[in-house]
């Protein structure tokens, strides 16, 4: 019998598999490039000179570890996003089940409260409004979220837990820093082949890692709060 799963962990695996589909098409353009180039004018008007510019002008496309050293933080920011998503979704799943779940003193404007045409959205406000206070923190802050704040304790292997830090870690300094590493950076995933100041580059090894550490913890949150909140499964 399949695990059961709620709508936000279904939509977190489209966009995950989608994330993972365009990473592979900037991993193998390099290699279509050759191709591109010697059956170019068999395509519409115009299109074997783009190609032709493209070649000279750009470097970075004929060297597939090359440009996946470049790409790949970006993607990584676009999974974290993703998990981020997740997040906001599935509080919304629990507040409109339990709305005591988030009780804290943080307050919300009037003219928040009555841009919201219902009660759903109100309760999207308030999901949206805790993940976002996330937003720039690290993985440390995210798991005492989901203790302190949802009761739920996430039991991610040891492995699994360093990946998606240093995932959220990158995804921190492409959205904050330009992908420039830093010393927050540093302290927080312990890596020792980067440096304060330098650029951050991967692999496309490396983002497989990221994408199924974040789908194990995704399942794991999931799996807690059905049991806990009795979230409806999505039999879609």
């Amino acid at each position: 019998m399949p695990t059961p799963v709620t709508s936000a962990q279904k939509t977190f695996l489209d966009e995950s598999v989608l994330v993972a589909e365009l990473m592979h098409v900037v991993a193998l353009f390099p290699q279509g490039l050759p191709i591109l180039q010697e059956h170019g004018h068999e395509g519409p008007p115009g299109f074997q000179d783009n190609i032709n510019v493209f070649v000279q002008k750009t470097q970075l496309f004929r060297d597939k570890d090359e440009l996946a050293k470049w790409f790949v933080p970006v993607w990584t920011a676009k999974a974290v996003d993703n998990f981020n998503c997740y997040l906001s979704d599935v509080l919304t799943l629990v507040l409109l089940s339990c709305p005591d779940a988030l009780k804290s003193k943080k307050s919300v404007t009037y003219e928040e409260v009555l841009d919201c045409p219902s009660r759903d959205d109100v309760v999207r406000l308030l999901a949206t409004k805790a993940v976002d206070a996330l937003g720039h923190k690290g993985f440390d802050e995210v798991k005492r979220f989901l203790t302190d704040r949802l009761g739920i304790s996430v039991s991610a292997d040891a492995d699994a837990e360093k990946t998606v830090r240093e995932a959220i870690a990158v995804r921190n300094i492409v959205v904050h820093n330009r992908g420039r590493v830093n010393a927050r950076f540093l302290q927080e995933t312990g890596m020792s082949d980067v440096s304060d100041g330098g650029p951050l580059r991967s692999s496309v090894t490396r983002m497989r890692e990221y994408l199924g550490a974040l789908e194990q913890l995704v399942e794991e949150i999931d799996e807690e709060l059905i049991k806990k909140f009795h979230l409806a499964a999505d039999d879609g």
